[in-house]
């Protein structure tokens, strides 16, 4: 698995775009690339976006071992808003389903979308 962050001060958000063959073994060391940048601060929205990532090999325990992960870096996440942006109906379902998981667990929002402008607009909102 792949990854690129991006901060965007201005609008206060970062994008974190992972692509090619999903990884399990990867996915705290994303979020903790994320996290380990100085321009990381609490509160800030997320972006994740999906597009170009296959989750062909993900399944049920493996989205409850992510939400462990997430839920691990509640106190980072703590007031932050997450979209989820997902191009295929695969990417869709799978982040649904990581939205429901994660939802109880942390007290922020997240909300999956399909289109880019829209998850930008709704991140950035207030």
């Amino acid at each position: 698995m792949q990854w690129k962050v991006e901060f965007d001060e201005a609008r206060h958000f970062v994008r974190a775009k992972q692509w090619d063959e999903f990884s399990l073994d990867d996915q705290a060391k994303f979020l903790s690339d994320i996290f380990a940048k100085p321009q990381w601060h609490s509160g800030m929205g997320v972006l994740f976006d999906y597009r170009g990532l296959n989750v062909s090999t993900l399944d049920m325990d493996d989205l409850n071992t992510i939400t462990v992960i997430f839920q691990s870096a509640r106190k980072k996440l703590v007031d932050s808003k997450m979209a989820l942006l997902c191009d295929s109906d695969e990417l869709f379902d799978v982040g649904r389903a990581f939205g429901i998981l994660l939802a109880p667990r942390l007290e922020n929002q997240v909300v999956i979308f399909r289109d880019e402008e829209a998850a930008l607009k709704w991140l950035t909102r207030g």
